[in-house]
């Protein structure tokens, strides 16, 4: 998601720019200032927190909600807020987890530096939603919320792969000891009991977050990723997929700790100094090299067959192998690259092991058909169906995506509500009404999430309705379970 991240804050800074113009121009009056202004934040309300910032849609929400004398007040926290995004793309993020609004906005004036930003969540709920989009760098978090206990939230977050190794520091105010005994077994890294002096806390944070500032095995590469692009030399990723074989040639499911760290450290030597290797996941290593694909095929695959002659580090009769994908960087960042290449990793998985392939004989899950008028939704959408393997044609408005859908067959459509020419409803009726598109899946993907709106959707012939903000993750697997492979 970083590459994306990095993406979204380039991209709003014109947009910034543009609302600081305005909230002269809104309290003036301009009814064009003040419609460009409601227009914008409708945009941001639908992208921000799908790209993890949910403090613009919240933001973004507000000014849609006001009344214009009101206006130029919401813009004015919207620009700070943007100002804030767009100039954090090297600082910490800590995330509070609070209901009670005095000690959330205490927290955030007295942690929020140059260095630094503040998230505040009021709920478990509302915690979860923005953890599953964005990885804090400390978590601060309270016990008793609205809906339920945050030793629930502490557990997952030790369960879970991406956030497992965030520090997370409870700040409650049942502090008896029977309380600390337990939240320091389920894995928090610190107690802080209320009420609390702001600069101890303070200090407690900065110590805790110096220990999260070195770089990890991914961002090593991602360092060496950066530096080729500087020296313009073309870069190939791999993703690669560890295998264990038993007598006869079958596959073990699921990681295998002990199989992947025999792979990792055997690619590492095998390798040497033609290429960086990483664990990116469980049961995943992602390879960058400077060599074009071809040639990167070629030294994995030695890699692959002198495995195949080493005996399974723990299971009688089994031997160790991999499967790898191997792409081009074609811009989109090192994210994007490696989890094309994990894709065709997977389907040469899935076709049988035990290869190495650049995904040109990978399945692929077919076209589908986006409209959407803005540009940072279509954008997070199209990263996200590419990784799994779709190809995505994107149209702006109803009316060009109504004449698509007649020229070319897709395996799904995705429909904006609003947008110019003809709103996503009438393309729903149109297609609807075309025998052509009688078994097409579409989903409508839109901002309009009323009751009202939900209904006229489904009983218009939707196959499914997402509302913004969206869940990228949610996207992808709804989409995948409408499209037969």
């Amino acid at each position: 998601m970083d590459e994306l991240q990095q993406f979204f804050r380039d991209a709003v800074v014109d947009q910034l720019a543009t609302l600081r113009w305005m909230v002269g121009e809104v309290a003036a009056g301009d009814p064009e200032a003040i419609a460009r202004a409601y227009a914008i934040a409708h945009s941001l309300k639908g992208s921000g927190a799908s790209y993890g910032f949910p403090e613009i849609t919240d933001a973004a929400s507000h000014v849609q909600s006001v009344e214009v004398d009101q206006l130029p007040e919401a813009l004015e926290r919207l620009c700070r807020i943007l100002a804030s995004v767009t100039s954090s793309s090297s600082r910490q993020l800590i995330l509070v987890v609070d209901d009670d609004p005095l000690i959330t906005r205490l927290l955030e004036a007295r942690l929020t530096t140059p260095g630094r930003r503040v998230a505040s969540m009021a709920s478990i709920t509302a915690a979860r939603q923005f953890l599953s989009r964005t990885k804090p760098d400390l978590v601060l978090l309270d016990l008793f919320l609205p809906d339920g206990d945050g030793r629930t939230l502490l557990n997952e977050i030790r369960h879970d792969e991406k956030l497992a190794n965030t520090p997370v520091i409870v700040i409650s105010g049942a502090a008896d000891r029977s309380v600390v005994d337990d939240v320091v077994a389920l894995g928090a890294d610190g107690f802080v009991g209320k009420p609390f002096l702001g600069d101890e806390l303070a200090a407690r944070v900065s110590v805790t977050l110096q220990g999260t500032s070195s770089s990890s095995g991914k961002g090593a590469l991602t360092a060496s990723f950066r530096a080729l692009l500087e020296r313009e030399i073309p870069v190939s990723v791999a993703g690669i997929v560890p295998e264990t074989h038993g007598p006869g040639g079958r596959r073990s499911d699921g990681p295998d700790p002990t199989v992947t760290e025999h792979v990792y450290t055997s690619l590492l030597e095998l390798l040497g100094p033609d290429a960086d290797v990483a664990r990116w996941a469980e049961g995943e290593i992602a390879i960058v090299s400077a060599h074009q694909p071809e040639d990167l095929v070629q030294l994995v695959d030695r890699c692959r067959l002198r495995l195949r002659t080493l005996k399974h580090p723990h299971t009688e009769g089994a031997l160790v192998s991999l499967s790898a994908g191997i792409v081009s960087d074609d811009g989109r960042g090192l994210s994007d690259a490696y989890h094309r290449a994990h894709r065709f990793a997977l389907d040469a998985n899935a076709q049988g092991g035990d290869r190495v392939t650049t995904g040109t004989r990978s399945l692929r899950r077919g076209k589908i058909l986006l409209a959407e008028d803005d540009t940072l939704t279509a954008a997070l959408v199209i990263n996200r169906l590419e990784q799994e393997g779709f190809s995505v044609v994107h149209e702006i408005d109803g009316d060009a995506a109504y004449e698509a859908a007649q020229t070319d067959a897709y395996g799904a459509i995705i429909l904006d509500v609003s947008m110019p020419g003809m709103d996503g409803f009438e393309v729903l009726e149109r297609l609807r009404s075309a025998r052509r598109h009688d078994d097409t899946p579409i989903v409508m993907l839109t901002a309009a999430g009323s009751e009202r709106d939900v209904v006229r959707g489904f009983e218009l012939g939707a196959s499914d309705y997402i509302v913004k903000p969206f869940s990228p993750a949610e996207l992808t697997v709804r989409i995948k379970r409408l499209v037969s492979p």
